[in-house]
């Protein structure tokens, strides 16, 4: 046999061919890619059956086991499942398997970019897993055990991430100090380079790392600015929103309301757009505690009651942190409306979810507030050694600078009513030099005037020019024309926001009634429609119900007249029956009807006695087959009394043959299946008989 003959165009066939498959294989992979893209987009609390349900379809094909991004991203999506089903050990291992994915060899035929992106959303991810435990001190162990150790990926492109992460991870248990170091570790790597999504990230937690550290304000301005432009060059509302209220909240605190009130407004409509709840009651305390500043509680309690409403529909996520300030900063607006015994309410329910929180992470805040309450004389809620002994505390547990600035002003006041000069003076430079620690001085409202005012009651000169000046710029800064017009521009502004916002609401509450009112005509007629439907169907059935109880009568009428008529057929046999079994020979021959009473009798005779003894038998017979012969009931007969081929044959004088034939001629009267048996239905007919009255 002669071997085929390879050509070169063959050669160029197979090639085209194995490019094909290359190819569809490559759309395959890209498919499934972008499927687990859009899971990941779809993740919420309600759905993850049914996500989970795709990925486990997406983990079956074989591709998936031979392409390492599909089994990163598969790993990712699991991951992410068990996070938001509460599963959070189960979670963090998945991450983990996430950020120990090998670095391919070829990077581009492996889709690394893909993983890359993986990978750097697994860090993000484990952080809020700590977060959602309520483990800081579990968090931090992670993530420096992730810089000291780093797996192969991780070391190579992800260690500014992984040290922004630790950064902001130590602030929030107030290990400011090992944070700000962390946030350097992290910025000595060239960030400018990373891709847009990454920028952001690091800017955005470099800043709330380092947002209560005085020495580092122009680094978070500048973090925060920087963050902001990547935040829009991806399209990121939400990171947009949470950097614009960090920035507005150090304009604030430097004195720059108008920038402040700009960012703030900016900040609550980014955040409505998008529909992000923590975001909307984060700026909505930030303008409270704007407004309480300018002694504003009307306003301010407007923001307040946006906030508990928000907390109050917000259902797949718990915020105790912003539930515990919205409580502290409902309590000031009681406290400026003059209501103390409301405002000590609040902030005893502030006080029950602060307790289970950090210190600095509002508890400072709250312990502040009370100690403020005792400073006023009208006002007997608070002791005022109560009071003191509250702001001690609070000064002594508390690294947040500002923080530390209002306890010392609060405790200056303190100890002045109680006539404790001494201490009353080491508070007032204790906070001169808080204040004053960052290159953009931080304010505390009236504490340079009542500063200026004791040291002129004592006489101080150095004292009286150093608060002088410094309350000059205070006022410069806070309570200009330029300020002022910002502040009433912001209420004009939210004033008529509010009046459109309930013009809507009117033109949506009368869409809605008008849709009501549609909804009950079109109701009504269809209503209308069953009715008279109901009607004409009751009506109808009645007319034939009297048709069929017509019929029923007719039927019963003729039942009876057949009844009748049986019975008289009956009598007829029975008498019939009697005269022929008047001796006890004719009987003793008419109960032993046997096929040789056809040869002996006749045919004549035969059918008689077979007649008397199955009545029914030979009516049925011609019911089921109405072409059926008279030889054909014959053969029916004797295959009804059991008889065999060759026994047919020789009763009726035929051969066999013509036998087979008849039954099979029968077999087609009667309709017969093959599977049907000729002998059991003749039976049939033969056992439903009723037997006459003499046997």
């Amino acid at each position: 046999m002669k071997r085929p003959k390879f050509t070169k165009y063959s050669f160029f066939l197979v090639i085209l061919l194995l490019t094909a498959a290359c190819s569809r294989r490559d759309s395959s992979i890209e498919h499934i890619l972008d499927t687990c893209e859009t899971i990941d987009t779809q993740f919420t609390g309600s759905n993850i059956d049914s996500l989970m349900h795709e990925v486990a379809k997406i983990e079956a094909n074989p591709l998936s086991k031979s392409t390492p991004a599909i089994a990163t991203f598969v790993t990712m999506l699991k991951a992410r499942a068990a996070q938001f089903a509460g599963n959070d050990s189960t979670a963090i291992a998945g991450f983990h398997k996430v950020l120990a994915t090998e670095i391919p060899t070829d990077t581009a035929a492996a889709r690394w970019s893909v993983t890359m992106d993986n990978i750097h959303w697994s860090l993000s991810q484990l952080l809020n897993c700590y977060q959602m435990k309520g483990a800081p001190r579990e968090c931090i162990d992670e993530f420096k055990s992730i810089v000291e150790h780093p797996t192969p990926a991780v070391k190579r492109y992800f260690m500014p991430d992984a040290y922004a992460i630790l950064g902001y991870a130590l602030s929030r248990d107030n290990q400011m100090d090992a944070a700000a170091h962390a946030i350097d570790c992290a910025m000595r790597y060239t960030i400018d380079s990373l891709p847009t999504n990454r920028k952001q990230l690091i800017y955005t937690y470099a800043a709330a790392a380092c947002f209560e550290i005085p020495e580092r304000q122009a680094n978070v301005i500048a973090w925060c600015e920087k963050g902001i432009e990547n935040a829009a060059q991806g399209n990121d509302a939400v990171g947009m929103q949470w950097l614009t209220t960090v920035l507005g909240s150090l304009y604030q605190r430097t004195g720059e309301v108008g920038k402040a009130i700009d960012l703030f407004r900016k900040s609550y409509k980014v955040a409505s757009e998008v529909y992000d709840h923590y975001a909307i009651v984060h700026t909505c305390i930030m303008l409270c505690d704007l407004y309480l500043t300018y002694n504003m509680p009307q306003l301010a309690d407007v923001y307040t009651t946006e906030a508990t409403r928000v907390i109050e529909q917000s259902t797949s996520y718990d915020y105790p942190k912003l539930k515990g300030y919205t409580l502290l900063m409902k309590g000031r607006v009681m406290q400026q409306k003059r209501l103390p015994d409301s405002a000590v309410r609040y902030w005893h329910r502030a006080d029950s979810i602060f307790s289970k929180l950090p210190y600095d992470s509002g508890m400072a805040d709250l312990e502040t507030a009370i100690g403020e309450m005792g400073l006023s004389d009208s006002i007997t809620q608070v002791p005022l050694p109560e009071a003191i002994t509250t702001l001690e505390n609070v000064v002594a547990r508390s690294v947040v600078a500002e923080t530390r600035a209002k306890a010392y002003y609060f405790l200056a006041r303190g100890y002045d009513k109680l006539n404790r000069k001494q201490q009353c003076e080491v508070s007032l430079d204790s906070m001169v030099h808080l204040l004053n620690l960052s290159e953009r001085p931080v304010y505390v409202e009236q504490a340079y005037r009542f500063g200026l005012d004791y040291y002129l009651k004592k006489g101080d000169k150095a004292k009286i020019e150093l608060f002088s000046r410094k309350l000059n710029h205070e006022m410069e800064l806070f309570y200009n024309q330029k300020t002022y017009d910002s502040m009433v521009g912001q209420m004009l502004q939210f004033q008529a926001d509010k009046n459109d916002a309930q013009m809507r609401a009117a033109e949506a509450e009368l869409s809605r009634k008008d849709a009501h009112i549609r909804s009950y005509v079109l109701l009504s007629l269809l209503l209308l429609v069953l009715l008279i439907s109901a009607l004409a169907f009751i009506i109808n059935r009645r007319r034939i119900y009297r048709i069929k109880s017509l019929l029923a009568k007719e039927r019963i009428d003729a039942l009876i007249s057949n009844l009748h008529e049986v019975n008289k057929r009956s009598d007829e046999m029975e008498q019939k029956l009697n005269s022929m079994t008047s001796s006890s020979d004719d009987w003793q021959r008419f109960a032993t009807l046997t096929p040789s009473a056809l040869r002996s009798d006749g045919e004549v005779r035969f059918r008689e006695r077979f007649a008397c003894i199955y009545p029914q038998f030979l009516a049925r017979l011609r019911d089921v087959a109405p072409s059926i012969t008279k030889r054909e009931e014959i053969l029916a007969m004797l295959i009804a009394l059991d008889q065999n081929t060759d026994q047919i044959a020789d009763v009726m004088c035929i051969a066999r043959n013509s036998v087979n034939i008849m039954r099979h001629r029968m077999r087609q009267k009667m309709n017969l299946d093959k599977t049907d048996s000729l002998e059991g239905s003749l039976h049939r007919m033969l056992t439903t008989d009723s037997k006459p009255s003499g046997e």
